[in-house]
Order: structure tokens, then C-alpha cells, then sequence
């Protein structure tokens, strides 16, 4: 399968001449054919990113590395299913977005980004989603009302027992549990998150994602 050409097809960019010839291999080749539909889900599963106002060569690269697992951030696609309890295209997309500011909303301190999704059917009634944290933020004690769960893609924290946490490692946090932590000071920390009745900031500030 010609990825490039079928991503094209799915986007309405192709010219008469190769849709046609596209819409002939489709017909004459089940194989094909089903290359088609896993790439159809892939695009669908981009849907929980902001609309495009049209069709450009960022969207047609998220297809693409979305399709092949060549983004940035494919590596942690299979993890974040786990993590997450969704499928691989929907990990594929909520990485895709990551380097999209669009995507993001402003979170409940200055530079903190938040991106919500829907979690799994484990996670039904749980806050989920991304956590961008500012390189070098010093993110204040905080206490653990219920069961919180994160997963660090990118960047990375060191907690107040001095212990460092980087990509690919997940931390998960008993309720009453309270701590702080600084991000290291390379890169923003990016993090998926599972927060089961939300968080406490003295004093008494309750906060979920």
C-alpha cells in the first residue's frame, strides 16, 4: 500500500486522475482495502484534536505518523493505551497533539497546560488527561483526596524525597498521600494523568484535571 497516496484519499486532496486510480486498487485488492480501513480508524481517532480550517501539511503529518508510528512520541503509544485503557489510535492521537498549542487549554497555574480526554471503561468516573508542566517549575505541595495515577512522556520531576522520575516511568499516588515536586530543567514535563477525586492545595483548594 502507497501510505502517502491512501493518506491523501481519506484527506480529499487527490487529483481525478489519482483518486480514480486509487478507487480501482480499492476494488481490485482486499488487501488493500483493509490497509484502507485501519487507516480510516487511525483518521478518526484524530477527531479529539481542534478542527483544521483546511486540510495542510501538518494534518496530512499527524495521519501519517499516527498511521506508521513515526511521531515524535510514537514509542510511548502502546504504554499510554495501557495506561489510559484506550486503543492504540486514540494513544496515537492524544501524542500526535502534544506539540500542538492549539490542543492545549490553560491549567490551574501559571504556564501548567491541561488537554482533557476521556479515559477507558476502568477510568469511567476518573479525570483524565495531559499535564504540561514548565521546565523548571517548582509545583507546591499537594494532597491526594483519591487514587491518582501519572505517566511521564516527556521531560521528568524530582520529587521531595529527591528521587527523579523520567520518560516512561508512571508514579501512582495513594489517597491521603501528599507530596511536591520540582521539573527538571531541560525540557517541559508532559505527563498523562488519572485523578480519582481530585487533588488538595492548602488550603483546601480542590483541583482536578
Amino acid at each position: 500500500m502507497n501510505i502517502d497516496r491512501f493518506a491523501d484519499y481519506l484527506l480529499g486532496v487527490l487529483e481525478p486522475v489519482e483518486l480514480a486510480a486509487v478507487e480501482r486498487e480499492l476494488r481490485d485488492d482486499p488487501a488493500a482495502a483493509a490497509e484502507l480501513v485501519a487507516l480510516r480508524e487511525t483518521f478518526h481517532g484524530l477527531a479529539l484534536a481542534p478542527k483544521a480550517t483546511e486540510v495542510g501539511p501538518t494534518v496530512r503529518a499527524r495521519v501519517l505518523a499516527a498511521a506508521t508510528g513515526t511521531g515524535r512520541l510514537a514509542r510511548f503509544f502502546e504504554q499510554l493505551a495501557r495506561f489510559v485503557d484506550v486503543s492504540a489510535e486514540k494513544a496515537r492521537a492524544l501524542l500526535d497533539v502534544v506539540d500542538e498549542t492549539a490542543a492545549w487549554e490553560p491549567g490551574p497555574a501559571p504556564g501548567v497546560s491541561l488537554l482533557h480526554f476521556n479515559g477507558g471503561p476502568r477510568f469511567a468516573t476518573a479525570d483524565c488527561g495531559l499535564v504540561r508542566f514548565p521546565a523548571d517549575m517548582d509545583w507546591p505541595l499537594h494532597r491526594h483526596i483519591g487514587d491518582e495515577a501519572m505517566f511521564i512522556f516527556q521531560g521528568g520531576i524530582v520529587d521531595d524525597a529527591g528521587v527523579r522520575h523520567v520518560a516512561g516511568d508512571e508514579l501512582r499516588m495513594k489517597p491521603g498521600s501528599q507530596h511536591s515536586f520540582k521539573v527538571l530543567p531541560e525540557e517541559d514535563c508532559v505527563c498523562a494523568v488519572i485523578i480519582h477525586e481530585g487533588i488538595e492545595m492548602p488550603p483546601g483548594h480542590r483541583l482536578s484535571v
